[in-house]
């Protein structure tokens, strides 16, 4: 009995050791509790001040992007040989689990073409629009069903991440007011 006893105890011993270890972590940790509370803000305010913000002056291509690079060569020549920015990196996107209403679809093309034509001049930087739908048949392999419109908009190359935002928001601000508009959000590759 005495050796099954021994055995008792040294297993009980071993289920104590994790106890211990974090008896003794927690102890480390409210005897430096006020120099683990001050690294936290030190930490929070290094972030807040050295980091770089989303601004225009910070958020333009060259944030991410050598501007020296094929690509961005690229998007300047389109803008330059066909006067129009050929891709488009922010999407404004309206949907409705149970279906966009056929109007507020063709609300989207109509809005879209108009914006392409240059008929609201105060949207600028939004130089065009393309309007993207699940329509019926047109995408087969989709689950849904008239329920999402995208509309990209295309924005010369030199506008910054935080311009084209605040362009998308003041579009969707000013024409996606009503209800059945079912506005979501601005997105994009900015």
């Amino acid at each position: 009995m005495s050796g099954l006893g021994a055995a008792a105890g040294r297993v009980l011993q071993r289920l104590r050791r994790p106890w211990r270890l974090s008896a003794h972590y927690a102890a480390v940790l409210v005897q430096f509790r006020y120099a683990v509370v001050l690294t936290w803000i030190g930490i929070a305010l290094s972030a807040t001040y050295l980091l770089p913000g989303f601004s225009d002056s910070g958020g333009g291509v060259d944030g991410f992007v050598d501007p020296n690079s094929p690509a961005i060569a690229t998007e300047i020549a389109e803008v330059r040989t066909f006067g129009f920015p050929l891709i488009a990196r922010t999407v404004v996107v309206q949907r409705d689990p149970d279906g966009l209403s056929s109007f507020a679809q063709a609300e989207a093309v109509l809005r879209a073409a108009a914006l392409s034509q240059q008929a609201y001049p105060d949207v600028f930087p939004i130089l065009g629009a393309l309007p993207v739908t699940n329509t019926e048949a047109l995408f087969p392999g989709s689950n849904e069903r008239n329920t999402t419109a995208l509309t990209y908009l295309f924005m010369p190359p030199w506008a910054g991440f935080a311009t084209q935002t605040r362009a998308a928001e003041g579009f969707a601000d000013r024409f996606l007011t009503d209800p059945d508009d079912a506005f979501v959000g601005v997105t994009g590759s900015v």
